[in-house]
């Protein structure tokens, strides 16, 4: 074996124990680049919200104000003593990742990212179309892959911010729910079937402002707020990378009743399982997830970090795995 490239093209869920093994050697030497830019879905946009701490919101807002066009920021209640930088609708041209490179040099040297920091990223909700087996799709793949979803979305850091259950609960029992007790019905318009994914404006998942099925627009969105903060551009892009991937994955031939069957409803919104690594379930959803080699191996880096397990009652940063 010359390396991480001699798994290319490789269904990993098909490697045997010896060569599982080999793989995760290397990847534990991996480390994520930067990209130019995404290949995203036609017709995605997005937005991110940076919520950063011990920072000077008049000079972080006096610099995003000079620097980019149609940012904005704004004070938020999770963090005190910091600010929100919000960006505007944004279609992954390598000019975004420049400015968001840009910006987020200028955050590290003036601010924090602490436990209170979240990184919520918008997507516009007419990438999953007026088309209700994306909509059950997302809700069941949803349902049994969260645990992965979230301790990939810790990013650099091992464990949840504290705050979590408070500002991004996990959606998987309330959409296993939806699904078993049949509370939807193929006759309802999607709107009846977003309403009832709806509960609260915190949660990890908020669709609250997912109203349009066709058209673009900056109130047109389907919020994620499960990702940890972070400052650092290229997590940033392997977060967009995943939710862009989830979206493709959301339009295919889904078994669903396969996937429900699978769960255990006493492991949904369990933070303590969230937090340990599931090495076959992460295989099997990054193959899922991913045709090329280099997604597969960022998503499962980010995912695997240092390959450590902790308890915790804040953040634990990962030894760095992004280059």
């Amino acid at each position: 074996m010359n390396g991480i490239k001699d798994f290319d093209n490789t269904k990993l869920s098909n490697l045997s124990k010896s060569e599982l093994k080999e793989y995760l050697i290397l990847l534990k030497h991996y480390s994520i680049k930067y990209r130019d830019e995404l290949e995203l879905v036609k017709n995605m946009s997005y937005g991110f919200e940076i919520e950063t701490d011990m920072a000077s919101d008049y000079e972080i807002s006096r610099f995003v104000n000079k620097h980019f066009k149609d940012y904005t920021t704004s004070a938020d209640v999770t963090v005190p003593f910091g600010i929100e930088i919000q960006t505007p609708i944004l279609h992954g041209e390598p000019s975004n990742w420049q400015e968001l490179q840009l910006l987020t040099l200028y955050l590290r040297a003036n601010s924090i990212i602490s436990d209170n920091c979240g990184f919520h990223i918008h997507i516009g909700t007419q990438v999953l179309k007026n088309d209700i087996d994306n909509w059950l799709n997302f809700i069941s793949l949803w349902s049994y892959y969260e645990d992965i979803i979230y301790r990939f979305a810790y990013g650099e850091y091992i464990s949840e911010r504290p705050n979590i259950m408070g500002f991004a609960p996990p959606m998987a029992k309330s959409y296993y729910k939806i699904y078993k007790n049949n509370e939807f019905n193929y006759s309802y318009q999607i709107e009846e079937l977003v309403r009832l994914m709806y509960q609260e404006k915190n949660n990890g998942v908020n669709v609250i402002n997912a109203v349009d099925f066709q058209k673009e627009s900056v109130d047109n969105t389907i919020e994620f707020r499960m990702f940890n903060g972070t400052l650092n551009p290229i997590i940033m892009q392997n977060n967009l990378n995943f939710l862009n991937s989830f979206i493709k994955l959301c339009y295919k031939n889904i078994d669903r009743e396969r996937i429900m069957h699978l769960i255990k409803e006493n492991t949904l919104d369990n933070m303590e399982l969230y937090r340990n690594i599931n090495l076959k379930k992460a295989i099997n959803f990054a193959d899922l997830l991913f045709d090329k080699p280099l997604d597969k191996n960022n998503f499962l880096r980010q995912y695997f970090k240092d390959f450590r397990e902790v308890k915790a009652t804040h953040m634990i940063e990962s030894k760095k795995f992004t280059k």
